[in-house]
């Protein structure tokens, strides 16, 4: 299969491997010497951003790619190693990297691969339960972590098996309400809004700091 980028495009993807590498390689060595800066500062998770940049950058090259006739194993390959990821994992495990590439690689991956109308990855994800989680992941990512370390800290500090189900439960409800509250909303009117390349300045300027 071939499929040559248009200039611009391959060198935005350049542009962005390169800040993938840089930010990576020094996750790597903050990973070991200072792991808590490592996992909550930006430079050194931006090499995960990177890899949502990379496929989001070139759509025409991923509907393409979802065409290849390996697409569907690919993408089950993907899925499964997402799934298997959570138990390659405890406590003293090095963090970020090199060991999140175990996750990002696959997720950018079955993203690519998945799009195809075939194969069990693409069947499994287009479940009606599965597309309404996906929506609302954004906002459950946002409140999952504030109750659980809450819930771990100050109610339950050796949280039984069932307690974190029910904060996983929780996380969902939560984010479905904020989903429905906030986040949609929000995005209806920051697209109709004159204001947009405003927010965007100023969301890159936070970043940034």
């Amino acid at each position: 299969m071939r499929f040559a980028l248009p200039r611009p495009t391959a060198k935005r993807l350049a542009i962005v491997a390169a800040i993938a590498a840089v930010s990576f390689a020094l996750s790597s060595v903050m990973s070991f010497t200072d792991a808590k800066t490592a996992f909550f500062s930006l430079p050194s998770r931006l090499w995960e951003f990177s890899a949502g940049a990379a496929v989001a950058l070139a759509p025409q090259f991923a509907a393409r790619v979802a065409q290849w006739r390996h697409a569907g194993r690919l993408a089950a390959a993907a899925l499964a190693v997402l799934l298997v990821a959570p138990f390659l994992f405890d406590g003293d495990s090095a963090w970020p990297a090199p060991l999140a590439a175990i996750v990002v690689a696959p997720t950018a991956a079955l993203i690519l691969y998945a799009r195809g109308p075939s194969g069990v990855a693409h069947r499994l994800l287009s479940l009606s339960p599965l597309t309404w989680l996906g929506r609302i992941s954004y906002s459950v990512y946002l409140v999952h972590w504030p109750l659980v370390t809450f819930a771990t800290y100050s109610v339950f500090p050796a949280a039984a098996p069932a307690t974190r189900v029910a904060l996983l439960a929780a996380s969902i409800v939560a984010g479905w309400g904020l989903n429905a509250t906030i986040e949609n909303p929000f995005r209806v009117a920051y697209r109709s809004s004159p204001l947009q390349r405003w927010a965007a300045l100023g969301a890159a300027a936070a970043i940034a700091l």
